[in-house]
């Protein structure tokens, strides 16, 4: 549908990015305690354009299907306003045309499916094993984050791209002072 609304409107050359559904967990403890739990998810899209050789694009977090002809609308502007500008008309090189790609981040354990409860539980004996070994230990910090995010990226070229892809990580640091000494691993 934007795709269609932007070559009727007249652009030469057009692109939608569609995220349906983005989620991010963290996960953070500090000295024992949890110090921040956040779940956040979010979705939107991005339009942009080439029209008279000029760059345009506009976005928003509202994938309502009404609001698509302003959004493309809004994307039509900036090359009006910057063909004022222009010293050279974009030209957009031919490339491959990817057809109904996807790609899945691998993973061996979705992060999502595991339970908010285990995954404070490992952050706090992670920090209780770092108390453990010194007693010069004095700040310990642990933290992991979580992110899904599926993305449709489509072109006016014909390309068609599904991407889901899944990001994990995690740290540990523990800081020791001794006299004025101070050191973090």
């Amino acid at each position: 549908r934007v795709l269609d609304i932007a070559i009727r409107k007249g652009a030469n050359y057009a692109d939608v990015r569609v995220i349906p559904y983005s989620v991010t967990e963290d996960i953070s403890v500090k000295n024992g305690v949890v110090e921040n739990l956040e779940y956040s998810e979010l979705a939107g899209f991005g339009v942009r354009v080439v029209v008279g050789g000029v760059w345009g694009f506009a976005s928003s977090s509202n994938a309502v299907q009404k609001g698509i002809p302003r959004i493309v609308h809004l994307a039509f502007r900036i090359p009006k306003a910057s063909a004022l500008t222009r010293k050279k008309a974009v030209r957009i090189s031919s490339g491959l045309i990817w057809k109904n790609a996807q790609y899945l981040s691998s993973f061996s354990i979705d992060p999502f499916k595991v339970s908010r409860e285990e995954k404070v539980d490992l952050l706090v004996k992670a920090d209780q094993l770092m108390r453990k070994q010194s007693t010069k230990v004095k700040i310990t910090e642990c933290d992991l984050s979580f992110n899904r995010t599926v993305k449709f990226f489509s072109s006016t070229e014909g390309t068609n791209i599904r991407q889901e892809i899944i990001i994990s990580g995690g740290g540990i640091s523990a800081r020791s002072v001794e006299g004025d000494e101070v050191q973090t691993r």
